[in-house]
C-alpha cells in the first residue's frame, strides 16, 4: 500500500523535476527499508526548527539534486548530531531531510552555521 503511494506520488511529478529526484531517492530508502514505510519522528523527539520568520521574505533555492550533509539539531532529548540530506536552503537557514539514530524520517530547518556538507 505504501510502495503505490511513493510509486504515484513521482509519476505525478515531472520527469525531471526536484520533486522526481527526490521521490528517487525516497524510492531507494524504501526499498533498503525491505518495503515497509519508514516511520516519522514522533513530535516528542522532533528537532527544533529554526524561527520561520528568520527566512520570510527571503529567496528559497530548491536543491535539483539533495545535497548530502551532516546537521547539529536540538530536540527535547538534547542535542544530536545526524547526517541527512539539504533539499532547499535560504542565505541563513536549511532545509534538512534527516534519519534519526533509530531510522526515523525528519524534516527540520537549521541555521545555516549548523549544517555542513559530508
Amino acid at each position: 500500500m505504501a510502495a503505490a503511494r511513493v510509486e504515484s506520488a513521482c509519476r505525478l511529478a515531472a520527469p525531471f523535476s526536484p520533486r522526481r529526484r527526490c521521490c528517487a531517492i525516497l524510492e531507494r530508502v524504501f526499498a533498503s527499508s525491505g518495503g515497509r514505510p519508514l516511520d516519522r519522528v514522533s513530535l516528542r523527539d522532533a528537532a527544533h526548527d529554526a524561527p520561520a520568520g528568520a527566512r520570510h521574505g527571503l529567496r528559497m533555492v530548491q536543491a535539483e539534486t539533495p545535497v548530502p550533509v551532516r546537521v547539529w539539531l536540538t530536540n527535547s532529548r538534547g542535542e544530536h548530531r545526524f547526517d541527512g540530506v539539504a533539499v532547499a536552503w535560504t542565505s541563513t537557514q536549511v532545509r534538512v531531510r534527516y534519519l534519526d539514530d533509530t531510522g526515523r524520517e525528519g524534516w527540520t530547518w537549521q541555521w545555516a552555521p549548523a549544517v555542513e556538507r559530508r
